[in-house]
C-alpha cells in the first residue's frame, strides 16, 4: 500500500543507455528497482545504484577512479 502523496518510480538506471548515472546499472539491460517517492519527484536513482556511484563501482564490477 503506498502513502498518499508518492507514487512509484522507476530508477533512472531502467535505461542505461540514456541516464546520466548508467555507468552505474548494474549491467547492460539496467536497474529493475522500483521506488515510492513523493508525488513531486520526477526521477530518482535507487539506493544500489546510488551505492554504487560513491563507491565507484561500475556494471562491470570495476573501479570507475583509482
Amino acid at each position: 500500500m503506498m502513502k498518499r502523496g508518492t507514487k512509484k518510480l522507476k530508477c533512472m538506471n531502467w535505461d542505461p543507455e540514456t541516464s546520466k548515472w548508467g555507468e552505474y546499472a548494474p549491467d547492460e539491460i539496467g536497474c529493475r528497482e522500483i521506488v515510492e517517492v513523493d508525488s513531486k519527484t520526477e526521477k530518482v536513482l535507487c539506493w544500489r545504484c546510488t551505492s554504487r556511484s560513491v563507491t565507484g563501482v561500475n556494471k562491470f564490477g570495476g573501479a570507475t577512479h583509482e
